[in-house]
């Protein structure tokens, strides 16, 4: 009876291990509170960049400066889904906004395999503009605005894609220089 019920366990929970670095697709429905906004990159990001940067520390700040509220996590399939290929990823954190298809909120930074860094950028264009062919966008013009708005900067290996539920794509650029210039 024990075996039966660790089996179906194993078998409901997708077994005891997993050779990928993706988030269990469930850490994607687990939002962060507004006030524990750390709480979220931990779940998000695949591994520490080295380098001397902590980008859990990285992307908290980030997130704060973007005014996401509250957040999931973004996920290795969401970079995929987006057009980031992963191969050229060494380690990512990623949050966005739970009203992102409303503000479009998100802030991905992702420590790219040396000398792929230009490649990595061109990629998060592209799921710039995947998210901005998410239907609610039409809906939601502030969405649209603040995606359009939104920044993508290189900073060595670091490539940040934030874009702030507010717009503000100055204070989002300021904050990312704080973080990696």
């Amino acid at each position: 009876l024990i075996a039966c019920v660790a089996l179906l366990c194993l078998s409901a929970c997708g077994g005891a291990s997993s050779s990928t670095s993706a988030p269990a697709p469930s850490s994607q429905a687990q939002p962060a509170s507004t006030s524990e906004a750390a709480s979220v990159p931990a779940a998000s990001s695949t591994a520490p960049a080295g380098d001397g940067v902590d980008l859990d520390a990285a992307l908290a700040e980030l997130v704060t400066a973007a005014e996401l509220g509250g957040t999931i996590a973004v996920s290795e399939i969401d970079l995929k889904a987006g057009g980031v290929d992963v191969a050229n990823v060494e380690s990512f954190a990623g949050a966005q906004s739970q009203l992102a298809a409303q503000n479009g909120g998100i802030v991905i930074i992702i420590k790219a395999v040396s000398g792929t860094a230009d490649t990595v950028a061109a990629d998060l264009e592209s799921f710039r503009e995947y998210s901005l062919g998410n239907a609610d966008y039409e809906e939601f013009e502030d969405a649209r605005n603040n995606t359009e708005s939104g920044i993508i900067k290189t900073y060595g290996d670091i490539v940040v894609y934030a874009v702030s539920a507010t717009g503000d794509a100055d204070g989002m650029t300021a904050a990312a220089d704080a973080q990696f210039a």
